[in-house]
This record gives C-alpha cells, sequence and structure tokens, in this order.
C-alpha cells in the first residue's frame, strides 16, 4: 500500500487520508479497518499538505502506544514519509535508501576522512 501511495497524486486527499489510517490500524493492531477520518484542512486541500496532516496525526496517536507498537509505527511512518519524499522529488526515494544502507553499513561509504590537527599533524 505504501508503494501505491508513492503514486497516489490523482487519488483525493480524503482517500489518501483513509488509507494511511488503514495502513496504521494493520501495523499496530493487525487488521481491521478504521472509520474514515477526513484531513484538517478539508476534502479540497492539497494532497501532499493532506498526507503530512495524516503523518503528524500519527505521531499524535503513536504517544499513547506502548514500546512494541510505537516501533511498527514508526516502521510504516517511514514509508509514508519515503512516499511524501517520492511526491515532491522522484529521486528522493533512491537517495534515502543509500543514506539508510551506508548508516547500517558505513564502510559502503568509504574510508574515514583523515582528521588534522591545528598543528598539521593527521591523525
Amino acid at each position: 500500500m505504501v508503494a501505491w501511495l508513492q503514486c497516489s497524486a490523482q487519488l483525493s486527499s480524503a482517500t489518501t487520508g483513509y488509507l494511511c489510517d488503514a495502513l496504521l490500524a494493520w501495523a499496530l493492531l493487525g487488521g481491521d479497518w478504521p472509520d474514515p477520518a477526513e484531513p484538517v484542512a478539508g476534502p479540497d486541500c492539497d494532497h501532499l499538505e493532506a498526507l503530512v496532516q495524516v503523518i503528524d496525526r500519527w505521531r499524535r496517536r503513536a504517544l499513547a502506544e506502548p514500546i512494541g507498537r510505537r516501533l511498527d509505527l514508526a516502521h510504516v511512518g517511514r514509508g509514508l514519509a519515503t512516499a511524501v519524499a517520492c511526491q515532491r522529488d522522484p529521486d528522493a526515494l533512491a537517495e534515502r535508501q543509500w543514506r539508510e544502507m551506508v548508516h547500517r553499513q558505513p564502510w559502503l561509504a568509504g574510508p574515514p576522512a583523515p582528521y588534522v590537527l591545528a598543528d598539521g599533524r593527521v591523525l
């Protein structure tokens, strides 16, 4: 569903909000459909703005959840953040995936740069 949201600009913001809430329910509760929740700005607001509102709503809900469920929510939330970034910049997905891979496997970025002291010595 997150992959579908990456190309969902033609969907209404209300539909996108409903899909995001469904993702939240599956991530936290293992299923069931939530009650549809309209974006705060109304049905005719900007699509990306509505997605951001839904993600903010997730963050508020997450504060009431146990830590195990928060981790699940964070995983799905990262997917939604990637979907929003890809709507704004098609190259954002590849760049984000590269940064995450380098963060997990720092040796992919190459050797660290030498550290030069004030007196000119290199560590």
